[in-house]
């Protein structure tokens, strides 16, 4: 939005070029990021812990029991501030901004239905089900990237400039790959939560 915005404002004085720079918009965009956080985050936190709290599973650890009644749904707060953030200072002519929003909302989406269901039925969605769910999606970007995006199928590799395989339709399960390993690895690292 600011970016559309930099266009028009361009010509009333030269100055406003600087929201051109992506150094700039990322440093406007990490502030801004801080001063949502800031300004909504304790009213979240208050949310959270009245409304979204999750209970224990049924074979928690003894060590693991003070986890119990934890606030969650905190990744619909990163949902809002990123989303924010992204649609006011990126360039939203690109179409992988928008890509990047589809998948941040769909597996947020995800996230939030396995979240919804421990606090309603003190059990997230099965781990078939939501690797399954993790798979379609991941499939649909893959798929868009290639075929919507126009993104080169070619990988590169760090510190090996003369092999650059071409993937072509290979690229998709390297999306798959690389989507459903990231996501679960933040869910490994969260705890018990994983």
């Amino acid at each position: 939005m600011i970016y559309a915005l930099s266009r028009v404002l361009i010509n009333l004085h030269t100055g406003f070029n600087v929201l051109h720079y992506v150094s700039f918009r990322s440093i406007a965009a990490l502030l801004s990021a801080l001063i949502l956080s800031i300004l909504v985050g304790n009213w979240f936190i208050y949310l959270a812990q009245r409304q979204f709290r999750s209970k224990q599973r049924e074979y928690t650890p003894e060590t693991h029991q003070s986890k119990s009644n934890m606030p969650t749904m905190g990744g619909l707060f990163i949902l809002f501030v990123v989303s924010i953030t992204t649609l006011f200072w990126c360039d939203l002519s690109n179409r992988y901004i928008w890509i990047f929003l589809l998948t941040l909302w769909i597996y947020g989406i995800i996230g939030f239905f396995d979240d919804w269901s421990k606090i309603k039925q003190k059990k997230g969605i099965s781990a078939r089900s939501k690797i399954l769910l993790q798979t379609g999606a991941a499939l649909l970007i893959g798929i868009i990237l290639v075929y919507w995006g126009g993104l080169s199928t070619t990988l590169s590799l760090p510190f090996i400039k003369s092999f650059s395989p071409q993937l072509g339709v290979f690229f998709i399960p390297w999306v798959v790959f690389i989507l459903i390993g990231t996501s679960n690895a933040v869910n490994l690292t969260d705890g018990l939560d994983g």
